[in-house]
């Protein structure tokens, strides 16, 4: 049985005081999806108010915050989480990230996976992060990068080499111009069945994230991980709601 010494809140490898399966079973993460912040006209941007708004709230629950490497290894069984944790997931590569949200999540110290689309990148889109801005975000120590495919495409409409080279591809290009290998994979508009995800697993990543409303838990399915899509019209209430529920199984787990 692993052993994990306590460090960040949970317990990690190294310390005999607890088993790792102590703690599993009541452990529930919620994901949180962003895509633009301070976006007029778009359903999917949230203010920079708000975006702060949501992030002081989760500091003062208590809840823990974590990236998607860190959920992915506890869905492998090698690290135990506290009962409550989020991650905070970023997607389609968007300037606004590193223009109104990271400096928000640095001011807060919080850390996030950022997942990215290379193709706006590479191709220097206006609307686009650059290179530079992603290399800054993943030296500060909070950003984790994760890939989000190549051209940002339907990939359950994509043949299956075509979806192996989008997954190859953003890995591979994510890994030249930043020297981080990616390892969890996002689907675009979280489109997947099964060969899809099939294609996430045989290109080497460790877990992929699509979309939902369930909480993490021991269990879930590391290939179809959901996310909560945080929209310009989702209320605090709404959020609260969502580990409401999630910190209720958590209890029942534990009964």
């Amino acid at each position: 049985m692993a052993h994990l010494h306590r460090g960040r809140g949970w317990l990690r490898r190294g310390d005999t005081s607890a088993p790792l399966r102590q703690l599993l079973p009541e452990t529930r993460a919620t994901v949180l999806l962003y895509h633009l912040f301070g976006i007029d006209g778009s359903e999917q941007s949230i203010s920079p108010a708000r975006f702060e708004e949501q992030l002081t709230w989760l500091q003062s629950q208590g809840i823990e915050i974590i990236t998607a490497g860190e959920l992915t290894r506890f869905l492998e069984g090698s690290l135990a989480l506290p009962a409550s944790v989020a991650v905070l997931t970023l997607d389609d590569s968007h300037k606004s990230t590193y223009t109104r949200a990271f400096p928000l999540l640095k001011k807060h110290g919080i850390r996030f996976t950022l997942a990215l689309n290379t193709e706006a990148i590479e191709r220097h889109r206006a609307e686009a992060l650059t290179w530079e801005q992603v290399r800054e975000m993943v030296a500060s120590g909070l950003c984790e990068l994760a890939s989000h495919s190549h051209i940002h495409g339907h990939m359950d409409r994509l043949t299956r080499e075509r979806n192996r080279e989008e997954a190859e591809l953003s890995r591979s290009i994510l890994e030249a111009r930043t020297g981080v290998r990616p390892e969890v994979f996002v689907f675009p508009f979280g489109g997947n069945d099964a060969a899809v995800r099939k294609v996430a697993e045989d290109a080497g990543y460790r877990a992929a994230f699509a979309l939902g409303m369930s909480p993490v838990r021991e269990g879930s399915p590391r290939f179809q991980i959901p996310r909560y899509g945080v929209m310009k019209g989702t209320s605090m209430r709404a959020l609260a709601e969502r580990f409401h529920e999630a910190r209720e199984e958590s209890e029942q787990a534990k009964a």
